[in-house]
């Protein structure tokens, strides 16, 4: 539990254009295609929703920054 409390420092949400049925939550990820700081960080999923509609597949994900990643940012600030 307070794993998960901790976690909720920073997140998004994206929806993937093509589903990927072998995500679900708590799956640790990485992602690539946006600013550094946001590609090397350490994430992982908390909610994931398939969607199968006329339009096609779509995952819709949302990413918190996986518990050793928020430790290391709660370190920075506090020797700032």
């Amino acid at each position: 539990m307070w794993e998960r409390i901790q976690r909720g420092i920073a997140s998004f949400s994206l929806t993937l254009a093509q589903g990927q049925p072998e995500l679900f939550p708590e799956t640790p990820v990485t992602v690539t295609g946006f600013k550094p700081q946001i590609d090397s960080t350490s994430w992982i999923l908390v909610q994931v929703a398939h969607t199968l509609n006329g339009a096609g597949y779509t995952s819709s994900l949302e990413l918190e920054i996986k518990h050793t990643e928020q430790a290391e940012i709660t370190e920075q600030k506090q020797s700032v």
